[in-house]
């Protein structure tokens, strides 16, 4: 199967796991109204449904080990106490999975290192990689990263 990038890659073969993930969150540390860490939890059961990548930032990490941070929504569902389960509540959240698994002919061994709300301060550009798998460059870089380039691959050529 072909992908368009490493975004739809994951979408596509590890949706099931990060919905687990966030229901395991959820779990432990959501009170039906928000995330909370010191409040009671919701006596009703949750789950998530409809998780969407929205963002990745990947990072090198120890041989072909890569770490990567993905960004997603997810509907929460609340549903109700009774003996007939019926959804109470749904509401949209963000979150961020982060994983590490091994880049070598192919993707393997995935493992989710950590789970949580996602907040947006939390982008770093250094050493980060984009959805495929290229470093961020800002255009504000390019002549710098251009004269590197030149200098060191080309330093016996006339520049001009």
């Amino acid at each position: 199967m072909v992908y368009a990038d490493f975004n739809s890659y994951l979408q596509a073969n590890y949706r099931d796991m990060l919905e687990n993930d966030i229901t395991e969150l959820m779990k432990k540390t959501h009170d039906g109204n928000g995330f909370h860490s010191f409040s009671v939890l919701s006596v009703c059961e949750q789950r998530a449904e409809n998780t969407e990548i929205k963002s990745i930032r990947c990072h090198d990490d120890i041989g072909p080990l890569i770490k990567i941070e993905i960004n997603v929504t997810a509907d929460i569902v609340t549903l109700e106490l009774g003996t007939k389960k019926y959804e109470a509540a749904r509401k949209n959240k963000w979150f961020t999975i982060t994983v590490r698994a091994m880049l070598k002919n192919g993707l393997h061994n995935m493992m989710v290192l950590s789970a949580e709300e996602y907040f947006s301060g939390k982008f770093d550009k250094e050493e980060a990689l984009d959805e495929y798998l290229l470093p961020y460059i800002y255009a504000d870089d390019l002549e710098n990263i251009a004269d590197d380039f030149t200098a060191f691959y080309c330093h016996n050529v006339a520049y001009d």
